[in-house]
């Protein structure tokens, strides 16, 4: 089901229905500041849509999606629906998703490869920047997995 940014922005803006009252209000300057930085430090993933256009969402929630003609405007458009939903989950006294960058890594899996499969996994990770071989593996399979 395609979303439009549009659509997301136009009907939350910055407000929101009161937790308690269901009065619709906007949401308190230093609730948007908080939600801001929250949301900043997320990961977000753009894809070129299937009929065209661009499709994104986040890795800490990936079911707040939006849209975009192009890749800036998807951008911009993911990223200020993330500051609303954080904003939503302050307001009702909810915690927000942590950054993946700030989360303690604590559990481990350990997988078999030929050397040639290392190589090209070791090859294809210094080529976008990683450094090493198990942030690569790890980053492409949480982008694979975390899809919506």
């Amino acid at each position: 089901m395609k979303r439009s940014s549009k659509s997301l922005s136009s009907t939350a803006g910055a407000r929101s229905k009161g937790p308690s009252t269901g009065v619709d209000r906007a949401f308190g300057e230093g609730t948007l500041k908080r939600a801001r930085e929250i949301s900043g430090g997320y990961r977000v993933i753009i894809e070129r849509g299937k009929s065209g256009g661009y499709v994104g969402w986040s890795l800490e929630m990936p079911g707040v999606l939006a849209d975009g003609a192009t890749s800036e405007e998807c951008l911009k458009a993911t990223y200020r629906a993330l500051e609303l939903s954080v904003a939503t989950l302050l307001e009702l006294g909810q915690r927000p998703p942590t950054p993946h960058w700030k989360r303690e890594r604590t559990a481990q899996i350990n997988i078999r490869l030929t050397p040639e499969e290392k190589l090209v996994l070791e090859e294809a990770g210094r080529q976008r920047g990683f450094k090493g071989v198990s942030d690569f593996v790890r980053s492409s399979a949480l982008q694979v997995a975390e899809r919506p």
